[in-house]
């Protein structure tokens, strides 16, 4: 990545306009570790996000046959070919969306990637009864056990 920084490809993709962003105001370019840190970002949200959202929820339609047969009922039953799928056709299936809609409750992709600050308020801040001070990091990560 640092490498097409110093001598750009020309493409038109997200990484060419990433390399060549600067800061408002000052109009200089971002610090290589700012640059980098996005880029990590950029390829977990859209790469490892989606994988382990279709792994979840097809793990748990192959392990529920009547949820599995009644996706495939509805999906079936709404198009004549596969050439009539596409998102604006699909959006309107209501299992299909409770489908992914649970696979995301269930699994959330990013559980534990996004940290939450306590920022100052005029009341303390209480999750499940357990006060926490201004400035403690929380994420919604989960333990799972066997």
């Amino acid at each position: 990545m640092l490498n097409q920084k110093w001598k750009p490809s020309g493409r038109d993709d997200i990484f060419n306009y990433l390399l060549s962003a600067t800061k408002k105001g000052t109009g200089r370019p971002f610090p290589d570790s700012e640059m980098f840190g996005e880029a990590i970002v950029l390829f977990v949200a859209g790469s490892d996000t989606t994988s382990t959202s279709l792994l979840t929820i097809l793990w748990h339609l192959m392990s529920d046959r009547k949820s599995y047969d009644t996706l495939a009922n509805e999906i079936r039953s709404n198009f004549k070919s596969i050439d009539e799928i596409n998102y604006q056709n699909a959006q309107h299936l209501p299992y299909l969306r409770a489908v992914i809609e649970e696979g995301l409750r269930i699994f959330p992709p990013n559980s534990g990637f996004i940290p939450r600050q306590v920022i100052p308020s005029d009341r303390p801040f209480a999750l499940h009864g357990r006060v926490f001070p201004v400035g403690v990091s929380l994420t919604n990560q989960r333990r799972h056990r066997v």
